[in-house]
C-alpha cells in the first residue's frame, strides 16, 4: 500500500510533466510509484497565481491532462 505523501513546488511538477528525463521528471515518477500525490493549500494558492484567470478545478484538470498525456503518449511529449 502506499502510504508516502508527496508535495511538489509548482516549478518543479509543471518541469516533471513537460521532461520526464530530467530530475524533476525521475522524482515525480519515483513519488507516484512510492505514494500519493497532494496539494498543499500553499501550493494550491500558486497554482492560481500562475495561471491567472482559471479556477483550481480548471488548473488540477489541466495538470491531470498534462500527466495523462505524459502516461498515455509519452513519444508525443519529448
Amino acid at each position: 500500500m502506499k502510504n508516502d505523501l508527496f508535495v511538489f513546488d509548482t516549478n518543479v511538477l509543471i518541469s516533471a510533466l513537460f521532461n520526464d528525463s530530467g530530475t524533476p521528471g525521475m522524482a515525480l515518477k519515483k513519488a507516484r510509484s512510492r505514494g500519493v500525490l497532494v496539494v498543499s493549500d500553499e501550493v494550491a494558492a500558486e497554482y492560481v497565481s500562475v495561471f491567472p484567470g482559471r479556477n483550481l478545478i480548471n488548473i488540477c484538470r489541466f495538470l491531470t491532462g498534462l500527466l495523462l498525456l505524459r502516461i498515455l503518449f509519452p513519444m508525443l511529449c519529448q
